[in-house]
């Protein structure tokens, strides 16, 4: 039996679209994470994450090929069959936002550290960078909660074929509801702005070797 051969591969963000960004209509713009997730690339590895910032305008962020730095998801190997997860959070504040890049600029290395602290007082690009656990620890206590998901079984021969781009559709993962306004100590229930399981966009992403 042919052993599976690792392969390097690198995974970018070409195009980002949400029907539903949160509990309120879409925003002119709105910060998001975006988490690219492999479920056993390979043996011994139940699973590797990696999450960035990325912000939508009406919903929609779009790369170009110059967008390479901004757009790059993950680099990673990955052994044989393996599974992609794709989770895009609710729209995040900007007090959530501004403490993600000032935690971010205290932690990073020197030379990094220079680059993003000059951004925190000015509008944040397409995307940021950072660990998935270190994203999490800065939004400890806070619901960050996931808007979108989408997951995708991977076959050894789309890799080892050089890969390709793939517009994976998204679901809502659970039920977003927004508060009605109340009329004097009647309290109405909340509406429902997007249900469990319903569509909610689309997320093309470039899968190729290195």
């Amino acid at each position: 039996m042919a052993t599976a051969k690792r392969e390097e591969i690198e995974i970018t963000l070409q195009n980002l679209e949400l029907l539903v960004t949160g509990p309120t209509r879409i925003p002119a713009e709105s910060n998001h994470t975006i988490t690219v997730e492999l479920l056993w690339p390979r043996s011994g590895t139940q699973a590797k994450a990696y999450s960035r910032l990325v912000k939508l305008h009406s919903g929609i962020c779009t790369f170009t090929a110059a967008d390479w730095y901004e757009s790059i998801l993950l680099k990673d190997a990955v052994v044989g069959r393996f599974a992609l997860k794709v989770t895009v959070s609710q729209v995040l504040s900007d007090a959530a936002v501004a403490k993600l890049l000032r935690s971010m600029a205290k932690a990073a290395a020197a030379s990094v550290a220079d680059a993003v602290a000059a951004s925190v007082d000015k509008p944040l690009g397409k995307t940021l960078a950072a660990p998935i656990d270190y994203i999490a620890s800065v939004f400890a206590g806070e619901a960050v909660l996931p808007v979108a998901e989408s997951i995708l079984t991977l076959e050894p021969a789309f890799i080892s074929a050089g890969g390709g781009v793939l517009t994976l559709p998204l679901s809502c993962p659970a039920r977003v509801t927004k508060a009605t306004p109340s009329a004097g100590k009647i309290r109405k229930p909340r509406k429902q702005v997007i249900g469990k399981g319903d569509p909610n966009g689309t997320a093309t992403l470039s899968i190729k070797l290195i």
